[in-house]
């Protein structure tokens, strides 16, 4: 194997990892503009003027009482609910290892609608809707109502607004929250920061067909995609607009965070006559970004879920997991079969690679001698040893195939292990409770670099330098350390991977030679 090669693969591992760690993958969102300003709240107007006395004294008093709250519990989270804009206060999600909280700042409140006015809850239809009522200054009323489908994980905000009084009424561009960022489990909320952002799922441009997922920029903007959400590296909070209803977005960040996108999706203005009733239909998701709990609600928002610059790859990947999943009941077990699987695949490379191998072993008196002759003339040289290579039948490079070939796999499974929810709290065996995480005892790594300093020693050296000699025997040492902060998921499939391919060096090496 070309050792110079090898060294840039080792470089390559470093810099990606280095950047996805340390620099992240979303930049932070700019500062924006200021929120427009609130709306006074006062008792709806029933066809008669209102003084502006009376106006600012009911509006006064709204805002000193005390917004109520409900709870209300579904199979897979307890929502707490906020009369304050008619809004979410608290989501604790049912996570496999424990309640995680997802609503990151309830102020201004997450899906609230007019957060200036304070809504009353009319009733709880128990266990799954909860009905809002407010009443607006310029004379309409609102009625809010939360659905919780108890069998799935989409739900939906019904909003009515109605004209009661006996005079038109124009109902402004009002707005539905997304926001201030969202909750995700304790051990990634260091992390959570910079892994925020928004998102939306766009129609194709003119000439493709495949729908784009655009990372969403701060500012107000014409137009919705198929859903728009906020969402970071397990959890996602999206909301389905409709075009009929709504008119554009709003992005910014909250001034009490910020790190945290605060999203607003704008609806259109609506003029209501004297008894008219226009209802909003919102169908909204918050919970885990599980590739096949979104995939079944068939709206596209598994696109969020994110592979690095391997999707398809980092995709096939997650299925053929889920595949030996369905097997086994052992995600541990399943990445274990996946290298076996990978392996498989590679064998003939991996056949081709050690008889190159060895086949540049065996040439290395004549390289050294040639090497020697005409160090003066580096052209010449490089022209003769080509010449040598090609005589003798061997290739400099195929030693290299199988890892080259590996590299993608290698980058994808990372990304998959560090970003999809299924393998979160997935357990393998012993100590490794949760495969998303790094070994606590980093036992795999160091196992991992031992199976890898044998490997390295059985291998034959092909280069003459001593300098890349030396600096080959410290390459299980780097790969250890560098993975023993890596998901204990991903060291597995390093560490059988190394293992396999030790094994099949020593069954192929005699037959070769």
């Amino acid at each position: 194997m070309d050792k110079n090669l090898v060294l840039a693969v080792v470089l390559s591992i470093g810099v990606y990892v280095g950047w996805f760690l340390l620099v992240g993958r979303r930049a932070p969102i700019p500062v924006p503009g200021a929120p427009p300003a609130s709306v006074p709240l006062v008792k709806p107007d029933r066809g008669s003027g209102s003084s502006a006395n009376s106006q600012g004294s009911a509006a006064s008093s709204a805002r000193r009482a005390p917004a109520q709250e409900v709870t209300l519990a579904t199979p897979e989270a307890q929502a707490r609910l906020t009369g304050r804009g008619a809004a979410l206060a608290g989501y604790l999600f049912q996570g496999p290892l424990g309640r995680i909280e997802l609503i990151h700042n309830p102020e201004p409140g997450f899906l609230a609608t007019w957060p200036e006015l304070t809504f009353e809850p009319l009733s709880i239809r128990k266990p799954r809707n909860v009905v809002f009522q407010a009443g607006h200054p310029i004379g309409f009323q609102i009625r809010k109502e939360f659905l919780f489908d108890l069998e799935g994980p989409l739900h939906r905000i019904r909003l009515s607004v109605s004209n009661p009084g006996r005079r038109p009424l124009q109902v402004p561009p009002w707005e539905v929250g997304l926001g201030p960022g969202l909750g995700t489990v304790p051990s990634e909320e260091a992390e959570n920061a910079k892994l925020q952002r928004a998102v939306g799922l766009f129609a194709p441009p003119a000439g493709k067909k495949r729908d784009v997922l655009e990372i969403l920029k701060p500012g107000e903007h014409a137009g919705l995609g198929r859903w728009l959400a906020i969402d970071n590296r397990y959890f996602l909070a999206a909301v389905m607009a409709s075009a009929n209803d709504f008119e554009g977005y709003r992005l910014e960040r909250h001034s009490d965070d910020a790190k945290s996108p605060l999203l607003f999706l704008k609806a259109k203005a609506l003029a209501l006559e004297p008894g008219d009733v226009h209802t909003y239909e919102i169908p909204f998701y918050l919970g885990p970004k599980g590739m096949t709990r979104l995939e079944s609600l068939h709206l596209g928002l598994e696109r969020s879920v994110d592979f690095g610059w391997f999707q398809s790859l980092g995709r096939l990947v997650l299925k053929i997991l889920h595949y030996f999943h369905r097997l086994t009941g052992n995600y541990g077990w399943s990445i274990i079969l996946l290298t076996i699987f990978i392996q498989a695949l590679l064998f003939p490379l991996t056949y081709k690679s050690l008889k190159a191998t060895l086949g540049m072993k065996k040439i290395q008196p004549e390289i050294a001698r040639v090497q020697q002759k005409f160090k003066e003339d580096p052209k010449r040289l490089n022209v003769e040893l080509m010449e040598l290579y090609k005589s003798r039948g061997v290739n400099p490079m195929g030693g290299c195939l199988p890892m080259l070939a590996q590299m993608p796999v290698f980058i994808a499974l990372f990304n998959t292990l560090r970003n999809a929810w299924e393998l979160h709290g997935a357990p393998w065996m012993f100590w490794i409770k949760d495969l998303s995480t790094h070994d606590p005892f980093f036992v795999l790594p160091i196992l991992m670099g031992a199976v890898m300093f044998f490997q390295n020693r059985m291998n034959p050296m092909t280069t003459s330098d001593p300098m890349q000699a030396k600096i080959m025997q410290y390459v299980p040492v780097i790969f250890c350390v560098m993975f023993l902060k890596f998901p204990a998921g991903l060291v597995l499939y390093w560490f059988t991977n190394s293992l396999l391919s030790f094994g099949q060096q020593l069954l192929l090496r005699d037959r070769l030679s």
